[in-house]
């Protein structure tokens, strides 16, 4: 029987769109709970599902207040853990 979420791991490809707000939207993703490592062209970030999405969340957020249009492009994985 699959284990719940929190006994996972989960991690999330996310891109935010356009390139000029991505780097504040990265610092508003970040937290101690996450691990969080920017690619070229998009971030990987690791750790508990709720945790990934409330940093999604904030970082779209942060784009948002920039600029007048953003896009956040999210993949989400979780598997075993270990």
């Amino acid at each position: 029987m699959p284990q719940g979420l929190d006994e996972r791991v989960t991690v999330a490809e996310v891109t935010i769109e356009p390139d000029e707000v991505r780097e504040d939207a990265v610092e508003a993703m970040r937290d101690p709970e996450l691990t969080v490592e920017v690619g070229p062209s998009s971030t990987t970030v690791e750790g508990r599902f709720d945790a990934i999405v409330h940093a999604v969340q904030r970082g779209h957020r942060s784009a948002a207040a920039s600029v007048d249009r953003v896009t956040t492009t999210v993949r989400i994985e979780t598997g075993p853990a270990g």
